[in-house]
């Protein structure tokens, strides 16, 4: 298949992912069955499929519920079109639909798939409620440890969680939680599990710097202060 094909159907895949990874988080906050049939978050009435299709019914629908009229959370849609744009990305770039796959591109492309799935449920629930759940963190760190014994990267791995352990212990302990959160701890762990132990450096390195130009720029707001 095409380079085009292949993002056609990333961007339909990944808008349904997203939209179904945002629902498991909202479901694991309210405390309801994963697997039950889609119910608006306000009036609680059973979605009919047709309200259902990714980005699409949002806009049909004009952002609301079609029974209570109550507004559809734009973080759905957001967490949508960012699952669409990111794993049409993966898609071309792990080669699926464009060339044929050995056994090791299948483990690679199935981590890759798991790692953008279990960042993309912490971002979600991060943004959302200020919590990382440890029901997703530490089955996905689990799920990356046993792939990379396929993919020969098993110390890697190791490394990496204890590098997280490491780097990110030490100050929550130091600071009493003020500076970092036990979920960045639970995170980095994640990461090093996923990505190895350089793989936690850069997302170290690129996490702290975005997150100090940020603050900077809050700050320079008047939005938030120092502390």
């Amino acid at each position: 298949m095409s380079v085009i094909t292949a993002y056609f159907f990333g961007l339909c895949f990944g808008a349904v992912l997203g939209g179904f990874l945002y629902t498991v988080v909202w479901r694991l906050f309210a405390m309801l069955p994963l697997f039950a049939p889609s119910i608006c978050g306000s009036c609680r009435r059973p979605v009919g499929s047709s309200d259902q299709i990714p980005i699409l019914s949002y806009w049909l629908l004009g952002g609301a519920c079609r029974n209570c009229g109550k507004s559809i959370p734009w973080q759905l849609l957001t967490a949508e079109i960012a699952g669409a744009l990111i794993i049409s990305i993966f898609f071309v770039r792990s080669g699926v639909l464009i060339r044929d796959f050995s056994g090791s591109d299948i483990i690679d492309f199935i981590s890759g798939l798991v790692a953008i799935s279990v960042l993309l449920l912490t971002i979600i629930s991060d943004a959302r409620h200020r919590l990382i759940f440890d029901i997703i963190i530490y089955p996905g760190a689990l799920l990356a440890v046993l792939l990379a014994l396929f993919q020969g990267e098993f110390l890697n791995r190791l490394g990496g969680i204890i590098l997280g352990a490491a780097l990110y212990v030490l100050p929550y302990k130091l600071f009493g939680g003020r500076l970092i959160g036990l979920g960045d701890v639970k995170l980095a762990g994640y990461i090093g599990a996923a990505f190895g132990f350089w793989g936690l450096i850069s997302a170290s390195v690129i996490a702290y710097t975005l997150g100090a130009l940020a603050s900077i720029g809050l700050m320079a707001s008047r939005r938030i202060h120092f502390k």
